[in-house]
């Protein structure tokens, strides 16, 4: 069985193709699954068999990350739509409100200029 040092190492070399971000949180989730469950007096040979393979939990986490990403692409999709919908329909409405206003203030000054030519 791969000791902990060693699936580690295999592992950052694993998530190489990933970002640093990705790949520091993964790393550091792993030291601390083997950390916490080895102060739990756990022999690491059972804790490693527990994880399994480097590659195995590489490629497990790479499709994590590849549905936490469509998930959230899905939701700045979603929320560009919407945003876009309310930005449009404002705009409308707004530009119904200023046309409204410009042909109310016409109206106004059509109704003055009639009085004018009544008298």
């Amino acid at each position: 069985m791969i000791r902990d040092k060693k699936f580690m190492e295999e592992l950052g070399k694993r998530l190489n193709d990933i970002s640093e971000k990705d790949r520091t949180f993964i790393m550091t989730k792993y030291r601390k699954l083997i950390d916490d469950e080895l102060a739990k007096k756990r022999k690491i040979s059972d804790i490693m068999k527990e994880i399994g393979s480097p590659v195995s939990v590489a490629n497990k986490e790479k499709e994590l990350l590849k549905e936490k990403n469509k998930n959230k692409n899905a939701f700045v999709k979603f929320y560009e739509a919407i945003t876009k919908d309310l930005t449009e329909k404002n705009y409308e409405e707004e530009l119904k409100k200023k046309e409204e206003k410009e042909k109310r203030k016409q109206e106004k000054e059509q109704k003055k200029k009639d009085k004018k030519e009544d008298k």
